[in-house]
This record gives structure tokens, sequence and C-alpha cells, in this order.
């Protein structure tokens, strides 16, 4: 390749090959980023119960997101058939095991206790309301909207009789572009999503 260029030519032009870069430019490049969902406890203010309920144990989980989301890159929505994988935006650990652990933190905050847990928990351990999620769409577009469309259903405490269920579809506006403002939106998408199951289980409790 080199064989009609002077040593002296040649040598700069491997280390500039050797480092990635042209003559022409330097190569592209681009930093990972890696990103988490935020509970209540995270906010700036104190989060005021709906419910005084210490000893009540919630049992959150299992918690279903399909595959396409439910991956390290974070997928936003392009249209309603369209999606784009982020490459460079990445989740900090599984999606479906931060949505499980961040839901039932806020729902300790909501209902004054410290016993609620995400699945899988102690075969032993004393579950009286179970929240079971199937999670369809938990998408947006930075700097527009970010959605979250769920089925859910909150079983007794043996897991084998429903007490309630229902569908949630929710939307909330991103307040900048980029995608700290879309996670942060998503976290908000989770947080009145915790709100309406606290309320469903308050009514079981009356």
């Amino acid at each position: 390749m080199f064989k009609n260029i002077g040593l002296g030519c040649a040598l700069p032009l491997i280390l500039l090959l050797i480092a990635g870069c042209t003559p022409f430019g330097p190569a592209n490049s681009q930093q990972t980023k890696y990103y988490m969902l935020s509970s209540m406890y995270a906010g700036d203010s104190q989060t005021q119960p709906i419910a005084d309920l210490p000893k009540l144990a919630v049992g959150v989980g299992p918690v279903r997101i399909p595959r396409h989301l439910d991956r390290k890159e974070i997928v936003t929505r392009v249209s309603q058939n369209e999606v784009l994988v982020d490459q460079f935006s990445l989740w900090a650990g599984p999606l479906s095991e931060s949505f499980s652990l961040v839901l039932a933190e806020n729902l300790s905050v909501l209902l004054n206790t410290d016993q609620s847990v995400a699945f899988p928990w102690r075969s032993n351990y004393p579950i009286k309301y179970q929240v079971v999620i199937h999670v369809i769409r938990f998408d947006g577009l930075p700097g527009e909207e970010a959605l979250l469309r769920a089925r859910w259903i909150i079983l007794s405490e043996n897991g084998k009789s429903i007490l309630f269920k229902q569908q949630s579809v929710m939307r909330v506006s991103v307040e900048a572009p980029g995608m700290k403002s879309l996670v942060a939106a998503k976290s908000r998408l989770l947080e009145e999503f915790s709100r309406r199951i606290a309320a469903a289980i308050v009514a079981l409790e009356k």
C-alpha cells in the first residue's frame, strides 16, 4: 500500500489510521450515556402519603414489558409504526427490574409502609395485595411526549382472586429536547401510575 510513499510521509498516515482518523478530519465519536428512572424519594420535596397503612404488605410484579422495550438501549417512538433504538442512550439496568423497584418504592411513599416489595419476594412474605402489570407501551418522543399504556390487576393474598383490574393510558409532556428530559417524563408517568394503583389499594382497604 505504501511502496510508492516515503517513510517520512507514510508514518504520519499510519498513525492517523491507527487513531481512527483520516487526513480529512477526525472520526465521528459519541459518548454513551446511562439513565435511570427516579422514584418519589428522589424528588426535591417530600411527597405526602395518601393513606397511613404501615402494616400493609404489597407485592409489585411480575411486570411484563415488551421485548423490544425491555433492552439496554432506550427506545423512542418515531411514528405509529416506527421506533428508534438509541445505541448511545442506555438504561443503567434492566428496564423491567427498574420499573418494578421504582413502583414499589413509590407505593411505599404513598401508602406510608415499608413493606412494599418488588417481585420476586420470599414465598413466606405476608403479601396482602399483589399487583401484576402488563406494560403495552412505555416510550415517547424526545421534546414532545412520553406515554405509558398498561393493563394491571390486583390479586388477593393467595394470588388466586382478582380484586381489581384496569387498563391505564397516560401521557405527559416532555419539558425539553434530549434523552434526559424524556427519561424524567417517564419517571413522572410512573409516579402517576403509582398513584392510581395506590388509590385502588386504599379503596380495597375500606
